[in-house]
């Protein structure tokens, strides 16, 4: 019976139950019952409901706000991608790192979300503590390190302004300006800078 009401070219065919017909069945529904659209958007939210993704981060609706936004992403890593990093750092050490050395541990760093506003509060607070090497400094404002700014700290309690960043990339150039008034300075006398 499935075989003869079965495929495109049989939607829609009546069966008969009975030889005598009370009532007659449709075996397969139509479009407007079967309410495709509906069911579609049901069967994506019960899908995201499994694996605790927002329906922000896929794109399918729009964030009332950039804070929601952010805060979608940070529960997607804190709890789904970090979840699967452990167990696949945990599977890794177990069954892998054994075939290279006997102590030997395997795990992938936890996922980080992307949030420049919090990335510029820290950078300001390791820049007012003084805990900030320049070269630091310079990455997050996106110009290339330099060796000789390699260990120099900027910042510090005795910062002038309320703008950390600010003072330090003041403190970069101040040294900097320092060293070529000195290299001038033992050009003069006719000595070499260190």
């Amino acid at each position: 019976m499935q075989k003869r009401f079965q495929g495109a070219e049989a939607h829609g065919d009546v069966l008969i139950l009975d030889g005598l017909i009370e009532d007659f069945k449709r075996i397969s529904l139509s479009p407007n019952e079967l309410d495709w659209k509906e069911s579609a958007i049901a069967m994506k939210e019960r899908i995201l409901q499994a694996f605790g993704v927002s329906p922000y981060i896929i794109g399918s609706s729009e964030p009332g706000s950039r804070a929601a936004s952010s805060m979608a992403e940070k529960h997607l890593v804190a709890g789904v991608v970090n979840p699967l990093i452990r167990c696949m750092s945990e599977a890794m050490t177990e069954w892998m790192a054994p075939m290279f050395d006997e102590g030997l541990w395997a795990w992938i760093e936890d996922a980080v979300p992307d949030d420049p506003e919090m990335e510029q509060q820290r950078i300001s607070l390791a820049a007012i503590h003084g805990v900030i090497t320049a070269n630091e400094l310079r990455k997050f404002a996106g110009l290339p390190e330099e060796d000789r700014w390699a260990n120099v700290l900027v910042g510090g309690q005795n910062m002038q302004t309320t703008n950390p960043i600010e003072a330090g990339i003041k403190a970069i150039f101040h040294n900097e300006l320092v060293n070529v008034g000195v290299e001038q300075m033992l050009e003069q006398i006719g000595a070499k800078a260190p």
